[in-house]
């Protein structure tokens, strides 16, 4: 269910899923952080640039949630 963990756990231990589920949640906060970010520096830029990048953004989501299903 979890991948593997190569830190020092000890094997079996409740703590190496935890650990695990921090760290993508850290992940995610951060990427999510970067992400308002980028939407701050995008105000006023022209709605074809925006297009643009979106489909970027969905290729890059539907490569993602493909990738999971391997």
């Amino acid at each position: 269910m979890y991948p593997e963990v190569d830190y020092a756990v000890p094997q079996g231990s409740v703590l190496g899923p935890i650990l695990f589920l921090t760290i993508i949640a850290l992940v995610n906060a951060l990427i999510i952080s970067r992400l308002d970010y980028c939407n701050s520096v995008l105000v006023g830029v022209y709605d074809i640039h925006l297009r643009q990048l979106q489909g970027v953004l969905n290729a890059a989501a539907r490569d993602h949630v493909a990738g999971k299903g391997r």
